[in-house]
This record gives C-alpha cells, structure tokens and sequence, in this order.
C-alpha cells in the first residue's frame, strides 16, 4: 500500500528507460471518527478485507476512521478511473464517506435486482 500522497509536478522518461519526477507531498489528513451514520461500513469493510486475504492481512487496520475507511473502500471498489482517482486526490472526507455511501446503496440495489 502506498506511504504518503504526493502530487506529480513533473516528470520524463530518460533513455535508458528509467523514470523521473518531480514530486510534492501533500500532508496526510486528520483522523477524524466514522459518524453513527456510516458505522455499516465499518463490519463491511472488515469482512470485506478478511475476504480480500493476503493483501490486507499485515496491515493495519483503522475501521473506526473515517479517512482510513474511505480510502480502502475507494481502493476496492469497482468504480470509473477518473472518478477514482480524482476521489483519492480528495482531502474532504465528507464528501469521500457520501460516495461511497452512493457506491454501495447502488450495489445493493444492482444485487436485489438481479
């Protein structure tokens, strides 16, 4: 899993094939409490990456964060590219717990359907 975020200044492609950047870390966000309103997430994020195995089994896991809890989610989540990415370069946890929220009402609607 990834350390820290950092945001992309630069970068190049030398000769030889080795890449090049220019970096600027961005500060890590506070912790901040999963609210009551979104405490569902947190069972189903952990059964989730129980199911997951290997590649979350050494890490450490913050299920009462919400910060923590959003981005793992937006990590798994079968979700557009763009929509991903930009998600992730997101400071506003908030808005990261709303969609997610959004991503999985419409899972479940889509698995009651089928």
């Amino acid at each position: 899993m990834g350390g820290q975020r950092f945001r992309l200044l630069s970068n190049e492609r030398q000769h030889d094939g080795l890449n090049i950047a220019e970096v600027e870390l961005i500060e890590a966000e506070v912790s901040s409490p999963l609210p009551d309103k979104y405490q569902a997430m947190r069972s189903m994020l952990a059964n989730i990456l129980d199911d997951l195995g290997r590649l979350y089994e050494t890490q450490d896991r913050a299920l009462s964060d919400a910060v923590w809890v959003t981005y793992r989610f937006l990590e798994i989540l079968p979700i557009d590219l763009e929509q991903k990415q930009l998600s992730l370069e997101s400071s506003d946890t908030a808005a990261r717990l709303r969609l997610v929220d959004e991503l999985l009402d419409a899972a479940r609607v889509r698995r009651v359907a089928d």
